[in-house]
């Protein structure tokens, strides 16, 4: 578990009634950043695993300028196995 998401558990178990509107949308936007935070595997990789494509945006990206992250979105990628 990340950061983010035990942010997210915390908020989600300390709510009441009040002010439901304004917990929703911060919520949406801390979900927002768990998503971009987890590591997701490029899509159609090349041959030689170096270039793919980033499975949030699209964008092409590849091991040696894109390690951790898509150069577009800031998705985090995973390259391993």
């Amino acid at each position: 578990m990340n950061k983010y998401q035990e942010a997210y558990g915390s908020i989600i178990n300390s709510i009441d009634d009040s002010d439901v509107v304004l917990l929703d949308k911060s919520l949406d936007a801390i979900h927002e950043l768990i998503d971009r935070a987890t590591p997701k595997k490029p899509l159609h990789l090349h041959a030689l695993k170096q270039f793919g494509v980033c499975p949030a945006c699209n964008a092409s990206v590849s091991t040696r300028h894109h390690s951790g992250f898509c150069g577009k979105c800031g998705n985090a990628l995973d390259w391993g196995d």
